[in-house]
């Protein structure tokens, strides 16, 4: 018996937006449709087959504001799927205009990501480097030549924040040069 549930990976929206949505797309022929997500995997469930598009939006939306902002989008046909930390993925007959028609939408669409990337990847860079210090100067050799262990934690966690945080910043360098050859 096939089992009505699949999951695909999350590899990472900076880089991989665009290959995501065609293979969402390509999924729906087959009778797959998005249902949800967690950060690591998108989960599908399975249905009639459909030739469905699918698009992204990134913006943090207030609880309250939410049906007003989804109401935008059905309006145009776009129907919500699911959201995850202020990104939304919404299905829509292959008929319906884009959701971002030009170069100004689509740089709108990334504006808040980049701060949010920016401010965070700064901040993780700015602990890597006083923990490092910290280190470097052994200010926590109080705990002993045994606990050295949590300077170690602490760098990997700062770095484990700011990889991320720095490809969410280079992804978006990326889709705004792209973006803006492509407006002339």
């Amino acid at each position: 018996m096939e089992s009505k549930v699949r999951y695909l990976w999350n590899w990472g929206l900076a880089f991989d937006e665009n290959r995501l949505l065609r293979k969402l797309e390509s999924m729906a022929k087959e009778g797959w449709m998005l249902d949800g997500m967690t950060t690591l995997r998108y989960r599908l469930v399975k249905d009639e087959p459909q030739d469905l598009k699918y698009a992204m939006d990134y913006k943090q939306v207030k609880p309250e504001e939410e049906a007003e902002y989804f109401s935008l989008f059905a309006e145009e046909g776009w129907k919500q799927i699911c959201s995850l930390q202020g990104i939304h993925f919404f299905c829509a007959n292959q008929d319906a205009v884009a959701i971002h028609t030009d170069w100004i939408t689509e740089m709108e669409k990334y504006s808040g990501y980049r701060q949010s990337s920016f401010r965070t990847m700064v901040i993780s860079a700015v602990c890597f480097v006083c923990v490092f210090m910290l280190g470097e100067i052994n200010a926590l050799s109080f705990l002993g030549r045994g606990e050295n262990w949590v300077i170690v934690i602490a760098l990997a966690a700062s770095a484990a924040i700011f990889t991320p945080s720095l490809m969410m910043v280079i992804a978006y360098k990326s889709y705004m040069r792209k973006i803006e050859a492509g407006k002339n």
